[in-house]
């Protein structure tokens, strides 16, 4: 039998950073003095998220372990204007726009109980890949 990792979001500091996630695009855009641009429907929307070092120590704990079947891998579940939040927490001087939307966004959360039962529990929050992705960014803005 196969072993399954459903990956939440994942968001972080890599050398493959994907901007398409709106932490790690958001975070981008605030540290570069860029505005944010959020659809009203998605605002109070769910996503799931893990930081990439989770995710990868995930990886690791299901090769160690003798696991079968599938298994959702999330750090936390969070609302859009939570995200935003933590954003102007890190850039206070972030710009954020509200626009309508004529259609509802997906919302959506998952739990990673199941695998959390097998030992493994991410250590790295959202907020914690916001700092360190804006210190990160920090070099292009001295």
């Amino acid at each position: 039998k196969a072993k399954i990792l459903r990956l939440s979001t994942v968001h972080g500091w890599s050398s493959g950073i994907r901007f398409d996630i709106a932490a790690n695009k958001f975070t981008y855009f605030a540290c570069m003095g860029m505005p944010l641009t959020v659809w009203s429907s998605a605002v109070n929307e769910f996503r799931p998220y893990i930081h990439v070092k989770d995710a990868s120590r995930a990886l690791m704990h299901a090769l160690q372990k003798d696991l079968k079947g599938i298994h959702n891998v999330e750090g936390e579940n969070i609302q859009m204007d939570d995200l935003l939040e933590l954003v102007k927490r890190h850039v206070p001087s972030a710009k954020i726009t509200i626009t309508p939307a004529s259609k509802s966004q997906s919302s959506y959360g998952v739990a990673g109980t199941k695998f959390e039962k097998t030992g493994f529990k991410p250590v790295l929050t959202l907020n914690d890949g916001i700092k360190e992705l804006c210190e990160k960014f920090s070099a292009f803005v001295r």
